[in-house]
């Protein structure tokens, strides 16, 4: 790697003598490399700094020590070849085998530029049922507190993120794929061997991204993940639920890859009780083998998780066998049983429908919903040729500097916004926001502790204030721009030429977004465009204070994202 500073190659020359050392040696590793990643968490470097060359030059030599100490043990697992025909052919046979819906027009096929797709065997209908797959075939938080895992369920770190259930499925997997026997082999064994998720990136990745704000979302995405994993390497060793010669660090991101890219929001029904402490206030995850083999394109919803209740006949069943053994105790147990019927949490059916008509010979694809080409990216490793639901984020931050910093956070409940820049017109918050920034303290007195219960439906605060508002945004766009190389950067044999070919289109995308934001702007301040032309329709002075200043604002900023409604289900991952 050309970027590196340090000798790799004397580096690597470090001679151990016993398993003991050896392991010593990786611990010790693990430790350097957490180091370098908490020095990156919290950072957005804008370009390759010589901390990400170290964070990366000690991940290199943790993989090659792991690797080798992973040698050492007769019993380690050997990894995985490349998938095949067999492994494909053999999964839906698994699956049809377990109750899967499977349509005899679809066929998983190998070698496609996605990988692996369905193609179609004859003509499909718009909404012609494909697939439906059953809870059981359903990996869930059930699944973990069903095995030897399942103390993870308990651990407070992980269970006090946001991304904890995203943590277990991915410990699971874990545990699954370095498992001698798993019921879950036949699906393991048809996913990809490898993602280009940002867990597998090189400082060559970030020197090709620059600019983009997916550069520094990978970067701390992947330092996150080896805080996480540091914590289940020491928690999984100390409990004997993992060799630490197994679980190593290429083995931890491939399973985190494989569930970032294709965990689906499911209805909550579990009644395990670790699972329900653990969900509360949450909605389910899960991966669900078979759907996740469909392709992406953007076009009609047609996947969707169906609740349905205890089947009658059960209940019936349970009613039968008690009328049959006559009165008393035998119909005592009959009722039990209807009663244990009819407490069943209902079962989840997840469906799939064609979007279009597809011919004999295409590729049948399927909606994972809206997102953007960066989180495409980002949690699954791809981007789609075509993305209508693509935009950019514009932040804006109090400088801490200001005589009316204090006052301004208390007003407000925080120091910066992020709002979303798309197609259409901009969060009238966007401009309210900077002519608040732009407040002097004697602007701000007639909005003290009514800020913004008044201030988002008022007029231009001054004319100097206007000018330095409209200033704020119009820099603020340029000083994001300046960060884009100004040409195609060289290519890298680091970096495969799809994942440079995305890269460039994510950031003309995102660069074309913030000119035409400039370009609005300028139009703003020549008077060739006005406020309305630019902005949301202003709202009406509001009578009441709201709850939480700073949560209002934030949620205006966002309105654009959250008004359009995400597929149920579907959370990204190409085959």
């Amino acid at each position: 790697r050309t970027l590196h500073s340090v000798d790799m190659s004397q580096a690597r020359k470090t001679t151990v003598k016993s398993p003991a050392a050896a392991l010593d040696a990786v611990v010790k590793l693990l430790n350097e490399v957490k180091q370098a990643a908490g020095r990156l968490i919290n950072s957005q470097p804008e370009d390759v700094t010589p901390e990400v060359i170290d964070f990366y030059d000690k991940l290199e030599l943790l993989k090659e020590a792991q690797h080798k100490l992973s040698q050492r043990d007769a019993k380690s697992v050997p990894p995985p070849k490349e998938r095949t025909a067999a492994d494909l052919d053999l999964v839906m046979r698994w699956l049809r085998e377990e109750g899967c819906f499977i349509s005899d027009k679809i066929h998983l096929t190998p070698g496609l530029p996605e990988g692996a797709g369905m193609i179609a065997t004859a003509d499909i209908k718009e909404d012609e049922p494909l697939v439906e797959v059953p809870e059981k075939l359903m990996i869930t938080l059930d699944s973990v507190a069903n095995s030897p895992i399942a103390g993870l369920l308990e651990d407070p770190r992980i269970h006090g993120t946001d991304s904890g259930p995203t943590i277990l499925l991915a410990a699971y997997v874990s545990h699954e794929r370095l498992s001698s026997f798993s019921y879950w082999t036949p699906y393991l064994n048809a996913l990809p061997r490898k993602f280009d998720t940002p867990f597998y990136w090189t400082p060559e990745h970030y020197r090709l991204l620059k600019g983009s704000p997916a550069s520094y979302e990978g970067l701390r995405n992947t330092t996150l993940a080896f805080m996480v994993y540091c914590h289940l390497y020491s928690l999984l060793h100390q409990k004997q639920l993992l060799s630490p010669l197994k679980f190593t660090w290429e083995v931890f991101i491939w399973a985190y890859s494989v569930v970032l890219s294709r965990q689906n929001h499911i209805p909550q029904v579990s009644k395990n009780e670790a699972v329900a402490r653990f969900s509360s206030g949450r909605e389910g995850l899960a991966l669900i083998p078979l759907w996740d083999f469909f392709n992406h394109v953007h076009g009609k919803p047609s996947s969707s998780i169906i609740t349905a209740p205890v089947k009658e006949e059960d209940e019936q069943k349970g009613k039968g066998k008690g009328k049959n053994k006559g009165k008393g105790k035998a119909k005592g147990k009959g009722k039990e049983k209807a009663k244990e019927s009819e407490e069943k949490p209902p079962t989840i059916v997840c469906q799939s429908l064609a979007m279009r008509d597809f011919k004999a010979g295409e590729q049948v694809f399927m909606n994972y919903g809206n997102r953007t080409s960066a989180e495409f990216l980002l949690n699954a490793g791809f981007m789609p040729a075509s993305n209508p639901n693509d935009y950019v984020r514009l932040k804006l931050v109090l400088r801490q500097d200001d005589p009316a910093y204090r006052t301004k956070c208390n007003g407000i409940g925080t120091d910066s916004v992020t709002f979303v820049l798309d197609e259409g017109k901009y969060p009238r918050m966007l401009l309210t926001f900077a002519r608040m920034m732009a407040m002097d303290e004697a602007d701000l007195q007639p909005y003290l502790g009514v800020m913004l219960g008044l201030f988002p439906g008022s007029e231009v605060v001054s004319e100097g204030n206007e000018t330095m508002a409209r200033n704020l945004i119009t820099n603020k766009i340029r000083k994001l721009l300046s960060i884009y190389p100004a040409s195609a950067p060289a290519p890298s044999p680091a970096v495969s030429p799809y994942m440079a070919a995305c890269f460039q289109r994510l950031q003309s995308i995102e660069k074309a977004f913030l000119t035409k934001a400039l370009e609005r702007m300028t139009a703003l301040t020549e008077g060739r465009m006005s406020v309305d032309d630019i902005f949301e329709a202003k709202e009406e002075p509001q009578t009441q204070t709201t709850p939480t200043p700073g949560e209002r604002i934030q949620e205006e900023a966002e309105k654009a994202q959250t008004e359009q409604p995400q597929e149920e289900g579907k959370e990204g991952g190409a085959a």
